[in-house]
């Protein structure tokens, strides 16, 4: 479970609000200090050096394979989503943008490197 600080409580309300303006959305009293969700997405910064490996670990992996499994070989994403309309792990950094998108069961269905010519294998899954 994440903690997350109150004002970035209030940033993700806001858009929120803004993305279902049609919509009458209530929101809950925010309390002092901070709140507890569920899901949040995290952000790790890497290295050049890092960054660099990531073609030929990316073309290592498989379709069918576990996020474990890809986080073993990749390292941690530099962005992770894992919700109900989103569910995946991307690689972004020192010119590289790489998305892996996984099931409900956090297998991977599809990778992507958006067409970057470092990376060989290109475009795999559905």
């Amino acid at each position: 479970m994440w903690t997350v600080s109150r004002s970035v409580f209030a940033t993700v309300a806001v858009s929120l609000l803004l993305s279902c303006s049609s919509q009458r959305v209530v929101l809950p009293t925010i309390p002092e200090g901070t709140v507890e969700l569920i899901t949040l997405a995290t952000v790790v910064d890497v290295s050049r050096e890092t960054a660099r490996t990531w073609p030929e670990k990316f073309c290592s992996l498989e379709i069918g394979m576990s996020r474990r499994e890809v986080q073993e070989i990749m390292g941690l994403p530099t962005d992770s989503t894992a919700s109900s309309t989103n569910n995946l792990d991307n690689y972004n950094a020192w010119g590289f943008t790489l998305y892996i998108f996984y099931d409900v069961d956090d297998l991977v269905l599809k990778m992507t490197s958006l067409g970057d010519p470092s990376v060989p294998c290109g475009d795999r899954g559905y």
